[in-house]
């Protein structure tokens, strides 16, 4: 028995010991996973559930088409710069791609692209699949998995602020909460998940130091030095726990600002809470010390953390020094008020206020950009010209925003918020205060901006969980489960007992009213639009008759049951995606950041980085925005090679070679030195003359004003001397802007067609309609009534019932260089009356557009249009059969087609433009000198010369001078050069044609980099010199007798052939001569004009070989006669009129005394 006993614990049996079972459930139910293994399995739940929602719908579509990227263009400068860390191990620091030709710093801390890369690295390494795709699998994952990981932080802020319950009704409130699944879903591709994660387990951990603080008055005498440093130590050694807590939430915002350099976000929100909490104790006379030693240690933390790896990137200025000097001076707020304790709160606060104002006078008078940043949140909480033209800072509209958070439980966070602060003067804890006040700035910053309502979800989903909460304890749902104890006895009564009204409704309120709406739509936003559609149909096959809407449609289904939320995978065969992958392919055997750069708005320079493989001048970093809108609505060729020059003078400066170019053609190139450096000295000067620079708004920012003068100093060159010192300006600094973009989301179809023209011409300072947002001296919106009035939008009344809006387009649109990249030509350009746009809408509807028409030093070098496999009627029931394809490629199809050798149906209408996009690229140009002689070499004057491209887009037109002598600028590509003469057609740029000859102009040769760039351009043209006299043939002889004839000065000759369609019109000069280029063609009829009265309408002849000489005389008539009074006599003096009918004019004449008189030189 000794033995036995041997080793036991006294008094414990050896049973209650060694069963095996009953021990390990004892040990397991002991442990915190015992405890609460069922709250684990619930959120393990949850989590999967929003990893399903946020991935399922859109993994295949991502995935099969080449891992696509869903989170706009900050997803492709995420691919870059893991792409860069995978090539080279090292991070993406300085990237020439951006902001060229400057170049930037990469405003990204590298902790979400390294944690991508990273793990493609041992994603591959694990499974052996290529770099490529497990690093495409890690990135278009991590969204997901980091916004499905949220709900843990969501379960643990909300469970220690309201209980279990409330934490895990918060945590699947978020898992399917709209607002946040289409930010988070699978190949978002973006670190906004990762961030909010890190955000969320700040909040937590400033919640929990916050609720750890021990004690209320640490500091006995303020005065006294002794008291304070044993209050500092009493402090700390009662709060070891809250200060660990902080750390760790500092250790949070760094990790924040690690990936973001945004998270003053988190600061404001922290700095916000602290304010509030100091006023609160000081009216409350309770000590702040416990509050501001926890968010001081967690802000210092944070920042010592994140100082080493800012100070490196050189984040220092702006993104780190603002911040800190935010926390600094709150820091100090708090601590005034800390000391200032035992005052009355009617002396410290003015006191505090008045010593902040001067703080910030001093700030304001030191750095007006320091005082700027600071009072604004650093842009968090005043929105600038930029973030207006930006979507996603705009406020949601009320649906949107309502909708993002679930139609109930946003009202339900609502009423969260106002409980939450009603408790407060009960519960002035200062967990609960945070509490409050992040939900608070959170919700109002959500309705503020369209950026911070995923930011917001967490703080909507606490809120709403809270009062779920307290609504199903109210219903006390665990009654029923005790009621039906007794359900084998009496099944009946039992159930009646069980299940009261209150248990019913509240049922159906979580089914029907939260359950069911949130997951619908939380769904919805988990579906990529380019599945939607099917899906919809699907969901209409199985419902109800009564369910299904008359209008659908069945072929392709429609966005009505699903629609409300979505996001985008831009599939390959859309327009953008083909567009780069040509742009991909352009000057390919030259480096990347040493090829020709991207010039478009600002959207899509993070694309045409990563997937056009260039350099892009404005970025979405929001480098080069004015530049950009400036080039944008540049009013002529002039305007836009002018600006290409200053902006690379924004990196070179103003050298000694470049200006002595300025100065051989006649630019001032001191003064636009001046303008360089010192650009705000000229915004008065701008917008004083804006008959000279353009009208600009008030608010004309220096950049702004910058572009504007130094254009219009360097517009003396003209136009080929601008390209001379642009020339010069790419050879100094190795540098050079070359394409711009124009797609169908900048260019204003119509009233109604969603554009954004409005954000470059905002950022270029013009001026605004504060009523329909649109750029005044480009076009107006104005409203058409019933009663058929066109109003302006502020001239409505409540009596005008209007029928739809209406464009009206001003003559500075049609100059801009937009519209000349994508449309070419306006209707003046083309003798048309009334406003329209080239194969869209009125006058020029039923002509096709023709990009950079008649732009001597830009060429169409990309085009979007569409095909489709089907025939031309099933491809009209099956849109999702289009894809984008090249003009190019669409023109070789056509033909194909025609030919039998291809199927399928082409778009090249101009309508493929709203949904495409242009490309025009710089050139210098060739030279093509010559000049152009008769057969017998007699130089021609007044022939048309014009330089066509391969698409029959004219792009320079000269005649030649007196002597036959001409310069053209010729194109790279296979260039027509046409000859004609006769009356210019105002499209096409040629006359009637005489010859054609081809000309393969190399890239080099048009850039003028090939020293064979000049070509002879001598030509013997086969027309005939018509020439001779028109003049008053007096003695009717038909022979010119200077003695007895008169010649006809200023008539006009009319050679025309309604055959070939020669038509040439010249004008007599003061000896009546005049001469005709004509076409060697039969059947051409010549004729005189005079006061509009044509005559001697002559089939002509022209001589085979020479010049055909054709006088025209005009044998004059007259009316004569005498004026008698009715007595007989004759009437002299009497003045007498005689209306010619044709022209309208009346000759007068004077009896003689014999009453005579002659109307003389009458035409016929």
């Amino acid at each position: 028995m000794m033995e036995i006993d041997k080793g036991r614990p006294s008094g414990q049996a050896l049973k209650e010991k060694m069963p095996f079972k009953g021990g390990l459930r004892s040990r397991v139910q002991d442990t915190w996973l015992g405890r609460n293994w069922s709250t684990v399995l619930i959120l393990v739940a949850i989590i999967l559930i929003a990893l399903f929602v946020r991935s399922y719908f859109g993994y295949a579509t991502a995935v099969d088409n080449g891992f696509l990227v869903g989170g706009g263009s900050d997803s492709y400068y995420h691919q870059r710069v893991i792409e860069y860390v995978q090539e080279t191990g090292s991070h993406l620091v300085n990237d020439p791609l951006l902001n060229y030709p400057l170049g930037m710093r990469n405003a990204r801390p590298p902790l979400f692209d390294w944690s991508v890369a990273v793990t493609g690295q041992l994603l591959s390494g694990v499974t052996g699949m290529d770099i490529s795709s497990a690093t495409g699998y890690a990135l278009l994952s991590s969204t997901a998995i980091w916004g499905a990981l949220t709900c843990i932080p969501v379960f643990m802020i909300t469970r220690a602020a309201f209980g279990n319950r409330a934490g895990l009704l918060a945590a699947l409130l978020l898992a399917i909460m709209p607002g946040h699944v289409q930010r988070s879903v699978f190949a978002n591709a973006d670190h906004d998940a990762m961030i909010l994660f890190f955000v969320v387990f700040a909040f937590y951990f400033l919640l929990r130091a916050l609720m750890s603080i021990r004690g209320t008055k640490w500091v006995e005498n303020w005065k006294s030095a002794s008291s304070v440093r044993q209050g500092i130590k009493s402090y700390l050694g009662m709060n070891h726990r809250s200060l660990i807590y902080a750390l760790l939430g500092g250790v949070c915002v760094a990790t924040v600002a690690m990936i973001w350099t945004g998270f003053t976000y988190v600061l404001v929100i922290i700095l916000v809470y602290l304010l509030v909490q100091v006023l609160i104790n000081r009216f409350r006379n309770v000590d702040s010390m416990g509050e501001l030693m926890v968010v001081g240690v967690m802000l210092a933390s944070a920042f010592a953390i994140m100082a080493p790896l800012y100070w490196q990137m050189d984040y220092w200025n702006q993104w780190f020094d603002v911040p800190f000097y935010l926390f600094l001076g709150s820091m100090v707020i708090g601590a005034l008020f800390t000391v200032s304790r035992d005052y009355p709160w009617t002396l410290t606060i003015p006191v505090v206020v008045a010593i902040v104002a001067v703080a910030l006078i001093a700030v304001y008078l030191i750095s007006p950009s320091l005082f700027d940043a600071i009072v604004s949140g650093q842009g968090y909480l005043v929105k600038s010209k930029l973030y207006s033209t930006i979507a996603e800072a705009q406020a949601p509209g009320f649906s949107n925003l309502a909708l993002s958070f679930g139609a109930v439980t946003f009202w339900l966070a609502i009423i969260g918020l106002v409980w939450a602060a009603v408790k407060v003067p009960k519960n002035p804890s200062p967990h609960f205060i945070f509490v409050v006040v992040w939900m608070g700035v959170s919700m109002y910053m959500a309705a503020s901006a369209q950026r911070f309502m995923f930011n917001a979800a967490p703080a909507f989903a606490m809120a709403a969980g809270w009062i779920l909460a307290l609504i199903i304890a109210a219903i006390k749902f665990e009654e029923v489960s005790r009621a039906l104890s007794g359900f084998r006895s009496n099944p009946l009564a039992t159930l009646r007992k069980a299940f009261k009204l209150r248990h019913v409704a509240g049922a159906l309120f979580l089914a029907f009213l939260i359950v069911a709406p949130n997951v619908w739509t939380a769904v919805d936003a988990g579906i990529p639009s380019e599945t939607k559609r099917g899906l919809d149909k699907q969901i209409y096959d199985v419902m109800p008759s009564f369910l299904r809407p008359g209008n659908y449609n069945t072929a392709t289904g429609s966005f009505w049951y699903l629609g409300a939320f979505t996001y985008s995978l831009p599939l390959p065969s859309t327009y953008w995606p083909t567009a780069w992958r040509w742009f991909s392919q352009q000057d390919s055997g030259v480096e990347e950041a040493d090829r020709p750069a991207f010039l478009s708005w600002w959207d899509y320079g993070f694309e045409a980085i990563q997937q056009g493989k260039h350099p892009t001048v404005a970025d979405n970093f929001q480098n080069g925005y004015q530049f950009a809108g400036s080039f944008i609505t540049a009013g002529s060729e002039e305007d836009a090679v002018a600006l290409m020059i200053i902006r690379l003078l924004e990196g070179t400066g103003v050298t000694d070679e470049i200006a002595a170019v300025m100065n051989s053609h006649g630019v001032d190139a001191g003064k636009v030195k001046e303008i360089m450096n010192n650009p705000s000295a000229y915004i008065d000067e701008v917008k004083n003359n804006p008959d000279v620079y353009g009208p600009y708004d008030n608010d004309l920012s220096a950049q702004n004003a910058k572009y504007a003068a130094a254009r219009v100093e360097l517009q003396d060159a003209g136009l080929e001397g601008l390209v001379d010192i642009y020339s010069k300006v790419r050879e100094v600094s190795g540098k050079d802007i070359g394409y711009f973009a124009v797609d169908g989301r900048l260019f204003p179809f119509s009233a109604s067609f969603n554009n954004i023209f409005y954000a470059p011409a905002t950022l270029s300072d013009r001026v605004i309609d504060p009523y329909t947002n649109a750029p005044v001296d480009y076009y107006e919106i104005k409203a058409v009534t019933s009663t058929g009035l066109l109003k302006s939008v502020q001239d409505l009344t409540p009596r005008d019932m209007v029928l739809y809006y209406t464009i009206v387009y001003k003559d500075a649109f049609y100059k801009t260089m937009l519209y000349r990249a994508m449309m070419g030509y306006g209707p003046s350009d083309v003798g048309k009356n009334g406003q329209g746009i080239p194969g869209i809408s009125g006058s020029l509807a039923d002509m096709d557009p023709m990009p950079a028409w008649n732009l001597t030093h830009f060429k169409q070098v990309y085009r979007t249009a569409y095909y489709s496999p089907l025939n031309s009627t099933e491809a009209a029931q099956h849109p999702e059969s289009w894809y984008a394809i090249s003009y190019e490629e669409a023109l070789q199809r056509q033909k194909d087609i025609e030919a039998g050798i291809d199927h399928g149906t082409v778009d090249l209408s101009a309508s493929t433009l709203t949904s495409g996009v242009v490309f025009i690229q710089y050139y210098d140009g060739a030279i093509l000198r010559g000049q152009a002689t008769s057969s017998d070499g007699t130089p021609l004057s007044g022939i048309y010369v014009t330089a066509v491209d391969e698409l029959g887009i004219p792009h320079h037109t000269v005649q030649t001078d007196e002597d036959g002598n001409y310069e053209l600028i010729l194109p790279f590509g296979d260039i027509k050069v046409v000859y004609s003469a006769g009356t210019l057609n105002k499209q096409t740029q040629v006359a009637s044609v005489i010859t054609e000859k081809p000309y393969n102009i190399s890239y080099a040769q048009a850039m003028r980099k090939d020293p064979n760039y000049t070509f002879d351009g001598d030509i013997e043209l086969d027309v005939s010199i018509v020439s001779g006299r028109v003049y008053w043939d007096n003695n009717g002889d038909n022979i010119y007798d200077p003695d007895v004839d008169e010649v006809m000065d200023n008539a006009t000759v009319v050679l025309e052939n309604p055959e070939s369609g020669f038509r040439q019109e010249v004008a007599t000069n003061a000896t009546g001569e005049y001469r005709i280029i004509a076409l060697r063609d039969e059947g051409s009829y010549i004729y005189g004009v005079l006061d509009g009265h044509s005559f001697l309408n002559r089939t002509i002849s022209m001589n085979e070989y020479g010049d055909t000489r054709w006088d025209i005389p005009i044998r004059p008539s007259s009316i004569s006669g005498t004026v008698e009074f009715e007595s007989g006599g004759p009437a002299p003096s009497v003045d007498l009129s005689l209306k010619d009918e044709a022209s309208g004019e009346a000759r007068r004449v004077t009896t003689d005394e014999s009453g005579q008189f002659e109307f003389d030189k009458l035409l016929p």
